[in-house]
């Protein structure tokens, strides 16, 4: 019995001792289990204040308040969210090379760590030195865990003083470019394990749009205020200066402007292309600089300042502030035209530039378009003086500039009323002078108090203020009109053309083409009936705009004429590449017969007409003397005077 007793406890023994340690397995999973599930919730809620810290930044970087309070926000949400001392922005700068603070941090406890911060205002690392000089170095964020230990001077002691163990920097990018530091200091250790160097690397990414957004801003301003081919200021930041100056309204700041208006450049682009014209305007613009600060430094201590801005086209304004400026304004345009005149640098084929100069002056707080204006047209009398001069604005020219305003609304009004009207001049057979082959469309305005006005004397008015593109498509489609009345007649008059003169801004709009189908449609006119004439300027302003223009409406069975043949500087060139029906040689020529040399001009344009199969037109014939020898020439049709004076629409087409 006692065998067996003892048998009987010792298996009880066993398996408490078994249970026991079950349970104590059990006790250990469960711990392990809940340190599992504790370690998940904790990473979990890392996970989470850092995307929530993310978000954070990132609203703040699209604060609308601008690039200091953008990043100051977010400066202040790291700080906050991390438990850091201090955070402290630097932007990089030198082309990559150094970190620049720019005075811009968040401390939630300044007065603690005011020397570290009045330091760091100013600081600057080159590449290497210091937590902003390595991430520059690699483009990666680095830590310093122990302030006490840096090599990297009095920046890390004061840190190490004000309590501030441990810090870190982050690079701010922009499609991998680092574009500002961010740098943090705190008084616990802190560790970049890999989570947090993503995180990092996210808030720069959402802080470098912030860098981003600014640049886009810097650009646009620029170019709202600067020219794009030169780089110089434009009219806006111009007129900008003008009105700062004015309204100082001292001595000092009394204004004289310069316009400088470029000589021959419509030569340069017809002969060589508008690339050399560009590049004839860059360097007149790079002269033009260098002579004005050549000036400045010559000039010593003298107060005010100067400013050279192109204002479109060939057209540049120089504006001088100061009573020593203005002064002197007379020699430094004589500087100009010298410094404008040298031939080094230029395209072979040119041999200087020249330019006409207009100055004008303000004082006090005056009108500044009025400023403008009246140099302008002190700039438009040095033209008219042959250029390369320079002319004063005086009270006697305003009554020019008076003149052009005047006719400048009396055309717009003109317009309105339809106070224009058109003649139409014949065109006969070179071999049969009787015989009319069509007429060329004249307009004339018939002013209310002048009376009937030549077109000399109002179209360059209206192809300088953009009137032209109204006057041109009046024309065009009142041409249209005749042809139709003309055709409705019958015999004669149903083959008979009419030739309308078409200006390069109409010729070359985007809608012209259309707007002729359009016309012919509407008026029920046979295309063969309308010949369109551009001038050889407008031919070569763009030529594969021309071309398709011309194919455009050649395609309908509209012809066309180069007109004024001869007078222009790219021909032979452009007369391959464009379809043309008929060269009209220039007046120029026929009025000069008498001279060898034009009428070698004048066979050698036929000649080269017949191998293009072209025909020649001759404008201009005065007399019968004339007609015959250009008959002779091999000229197929005329026109002048002489087969008949532009008449009304009814005496004109009577004559069929």
């Amino acid at each position: 019995m006692s065998a067996l007793h003892d048998r009987i406890e010792s298996d009880t023994d066993s398996r408490v001792q078994r249970l026991e340690r079950r349970l104590e397995r059990e006790r250990k999973a469960r711990i392990d289990a809940e340190a599992v599930a504790e370690a998940g919730l904790r990473e979990l809620y890392i996970s989470q204040r850092r995307l929530k810290l993310l978000h954070k930044v990132t609203v703040a970087a699209n604060s609308p308040g601008g690039l200091r309070q953008s990043l100051h926000a977010a400066l202040e949400e790291i700080c906050t969210d991390l438990d850091l001392a201090c955070g402290i922005a630097y932007t990089v700068t030198d082309g990559g090379e150094a970190a620049r603070a720019i005075d811009l941090w968040f401390s939630a406890e300044p007065s603690r760590i005011f020397d570290f911060i009045e330091l760091s205002r100013e600081a600057e690392f080159a590449i290497g030195e210091g937590l902003p000089g390595r991430v520059l170095a690699d483009g990666k964020a680095h830590s310093l865990e122990d302030t006490s230990q840096a090599a990297d001077g009095e920046g890390s002691a004061l840190a190490f003083t004000a309590g501030l163990g441990s810090g870190f920097a982050f690079p701010i990018t922009i499609a991998r470019e680092t574009v500002a530091v961010f740098e943090f200091f705190c008084r616990k250790m802190i560790h970049l394990d890999p989570p947090l160097r993503a995180l990092l690397e996210q808030i720069g990414v959402q802080v470098g749009r912030v860098f981003e957004r600014e640049r886009s801003r810097q650009v646009l301003l620029h170019e709202a205020r600067h020219d794009a081919l030169t780089g110089l200021p434009n009219r806006i930041a111009l007129l900008e200066r003008i009105r700062a100056a004015a309204i100082a309204g001292n001595d000092d700041a009394l204004v004289k402007i310069m316009v400088v208006d470029l000589d021959g450049l419509k030569g340069v682009n017809d002969l060589m292309g508008h690339h050399a014209g560009d590049q004839l305007i860059k360097t007149a613009a790079r002269r033009l600089e260098a002579c004005v600060l050549g000036h400045q430094r010559s000039m010593l201590n003298a107060g005010g300042s100067s400013c050279v801005s192109r204002v479109g086209g060939d057209e540049f304004i120089i504006l001088l502030e100061g009573r020593e400026w203005i002064d002197q304004a007379r020699g430094l345009a004589e500087k100009m035209h010298r410094a404008l005149a040298e031939s080094e640098g230029l395209l072979p084929g040119i041999s200087g530039i020249a330019a006409s100069i207009g100055i004008a002056r303000l004082e006090g707080t005056g009108d500044l378009d009025q400023l403008v204006r009246n140099a302008d047209v002190a700039m438009y009398a040095a033209k008219e003086r042959g250029g390369s001069t320079t002319v004063e604005f005086d009270e006697s020219m305003r009554d020019t500039f008076r003149f052009r305003d005047e006719l400048e609304k009396e055309l717009r009004e003109a317009i309105r009323a339809r106070q224009f009207l058109l003649n139409f001049q014949p065109i006969v057979e070179a071999a049969d002078p009787n015989v009319i082959v069509g007429f060329e469309a004249l307009v004339r305005w018939q002013h209310p108090q002048r009376g009937l006005v030549h077109p000399a004397d109002f179209i360059p008015a209206a192809e300088s203020c953009g009137l032209i593109l109204y006057l041109g498509d009046w024309v065009l489609e009142e041409a249209c009109a005749a042809i139709a009345r003309l055709n409705a007649c019958g015999g004669r008059g149903a083959d008979r053309y009419v030739s309308v003169n078409v200006a390069a801004h109409q010729f070359l709009s985007a809608s012209f083409s259309a707007r002729v189908g359009e016309l012919i449609m509407r008026k029920g006119i046979d295309p063969a009936n309308l010949r369109l004439e551009v001038t050889e300027g407008v031919a070569i302003t763009d030529a594969k705009r021309t071309r398709e223009v011309l194919e455009q409406i050649r395609a309908w069975g509209v012809k066309t004429s180069l007109d004024d043949f001869g007078t222009g500087y790219s021909s032979l060139s452009y007369l391959q590449q464009l379809p043309f029906d008929t060269l009209k040689i220039d007046k120029s020529f026929v009025a000069d017969l008498d001279d060898k040399r034009s009428q070698q001009i004048v066979r050698t344009i036929v000649e080269l007409a017949r191998s293009l199969d072209l025909s020649v037109v001759a404008e201009g014939v005065e007399d019968a003397m004339q007609g015959e020898l250009l008959a002779a020439l091999g000229c197929d049709y005329l026109q002048g005077y002489h087969y008949g004076r532009p008449l009304a629409e009814s005496e004109a087409f009577a004559r069929l």
